[in-house]
């Protein structure tokens, strides 16, 4: 049975079995991200591509609601972290273009941020404000083949980079929700690994 080395030290559960039901219901049960004496904090990124660069009138909604939206997700219960404007410019975002040919960093819109719980991201994207943004999304966003979503537990204190966020990226666009990178919709508990975890190298988003 293959798994990644972030398997190494941490259990492994079975897909099949008991644990079957465990993992399909998770999203609905996790209410502690404590494993021991290790605290586990949710890290989450997104990304998009934009119908014009923020400045344009097409992108007006969006542009501005953007600085409201931002201080609810600070506002928010479990909110811990969230990338700083100044390391999200187009240079830091270059690291995309080697997935996307004809790469355009101006209309890619990225973001990042850490929670305490599952249960705390869920309720700020869901159910708050920013749920009106979700629903409106086509206004100003181009959709999107594949997840342009990736949830990883990341250690308390731990503050994940860019090239982090693109690994965890590239996996669940390859393979699909896994322990190693997972979706709101499909959820795995910290500590764990899923059989099969698989790390891609460069490329694939």
């Amino acid at each position: 049975m293959e798994f990644s080395e972030h398997c190494h030290g941490i259990r492994l559960l079975p897909q099949e079995g008991p644990y079957r039901s465990y993992f399909r219901w998770f999203d609905d049960t996790l209410q502690d991200a404590t494993l021991g004496d290790v605290i586990y904090h949710l890290a989450h990124t997104n990304f998009a591509w934009m119908h014009g660069t923020i400045n344009e009138p097409v992108m007006s909604g969006l542009a501005s609601r953007i600085d409201e939206i931002n201080r609810l997700a600070e506002e928010s219960r479990g909110f811990v972290w969230r990338i700083p404007d100044s390391e999200t410019s187009l240079t830091h975002l270059e690291v995309f273009r080697e997935d996307f040919p004809g790469f355009d960093p101006s209309r890619f819109f990225y973001n990042m941020s850490v929670w305490e719980s599952l249960e705390d991201l869920r309720q700020y994207t869901l159910f708050s404000a920013h749920a009106e943004m979700i629903y409106a999304r086509r206004q100003w966003l181009d959709s999107i083949a594949g997840s342009n979503v990736a949830l990883w537990w990341i250690r308390e204190n731990h503050r994940p980079t860019i090239a982090e966020s693109v690994e965890r990226l590239r996996n669940v666009r390859k393979f699909g929700p896994t322990s190693y990178a997972f979706t709101l919709r499909q959820s795995f508990p910290p500590g764990v690994c899923s059989p099969g975890d698989k790390i891609p190298g460069p490329g694939g988003l």
